[in-house]
């Protein structure tokens, strides 16, 4: 096993805070910028406000990602640095075939954490700000999966005792079941790219059928690389700034009519989209 990362395991050997720990109370929001806050909205959960007028193309955040899938899953996993030469075929098969890509990417952030130049404690801190489902149990077919999350882990860090150990006790169903749960509520999708991407503060805006805001992607050869997340229209003191899901989920290219739309935000986030919406879909 690598020694900088054996340096990581033991760091955190014995303790799962980082990955078992609730909301924290004081986030910092890294990439949110002066003028807006994370508050909390009746009835919505967290949102971002805010804090003073602010006109048409004003950044309210600039991040880079906390974790990017790109399109081609066997791509995106046999290009990271700790499972170039792992065993990823198992997990690429499985997720082709239920058409699934969550699971790779808690694969990705696993590794991630495990090469974080602050430690897997550092690299969970933002994820474990984020919201996420709660899930029961999981299905055989994601109960396969983690076994081979696992196993793929463990063969990356030297198949030895010290690393069974270490990811038996820290990539458990319990952290499974919160990624899972957190990508399920906040990966958000690049349409020019098909990457799969979380966000940190990116993550914290609530949906609007006629949104004040919108993403705008930084893409570096094909791969994205940060996300700003802009005002449409002016905003006042005390608004909430929200985006559109759909249009977020949507190449500008897809036509969407309102139908569609409201089906794609109850199916997919939960969000009833009634007749006194004021959508803004063609």
């Amino acid at each position: 096993m690598p020694v900088a990362w054996g340096r990581r395991m033991r760091r955190t050997k014995g303790t799962k805070s980082y990955l078992k720990a609730g909301l924290r109370s004081m986030a910092s929001w890294v990439g949110l910028k002066e003028g807006f806050s994370i508050n909390e909205f009746k009835g919505k959960g967290r949102g971002v406000r805010a804090r003073l007028n602010v006109g048409k193309g004003v950044v309210v955040t600039d991040e880079k990602p906390i974790a990017v899938l790109a399109s081609d899953i066997e791509y995106a996993l046999r290009s990271d640095s700790l499972l170039a030469n792992a065993d990823v075929a198992p997990i690429i098969s499985l997720c082709k075939e239920h058409s699934v890509r969550y699971p790779a990417m808690a694969l990705l952030m696993a590794s991630k954490a495990l090469q974080h130049s602050e430690g897997v404690e550092e690299y969970w801190v933002p994820v474990n700000d984020l919201s996420f489902a709660r899930m029961g149990d999981l299905p055989p077919i994601y109960q396969l999966l983690l076994k081979d999350i696992q196993d793929t882990i463990i063969s990356s860090l030297g198949s030895t005792s010290s690393a069974h150990v270490f990811v038996m006790s820290t990539y458990d169903h319990s952290w499974f079941a919160r990624i899972l749960g957190t990508l399920h509520i906040n990966a958000a999708r690049n349409h020019d790219t098909g990457s799969t991407v979380l966000l940190h503060a990116g993550s914290m805006f609530n949906h609007s059928c006629n949104p004040n805001a919108h993403f705008q992607w930084d893409v570096s050869e094909g791969e994205v690389v940060g996300c700003r997340i802009e005002t449409l229209r002016d905003v006042e003191d005390g608004e909430e700034v929200c985006i559109s899901y759909v249009e977020a989920d949507s190449s500008p290219r897809e036509e969407k009519s309102t139908a569609e739309a409201k089906m794609r935000l109850i199916h997919a986030y939960g969000i009833p989209c009634g007749d006194a919406c004021d959508c803004v879909f063609p």
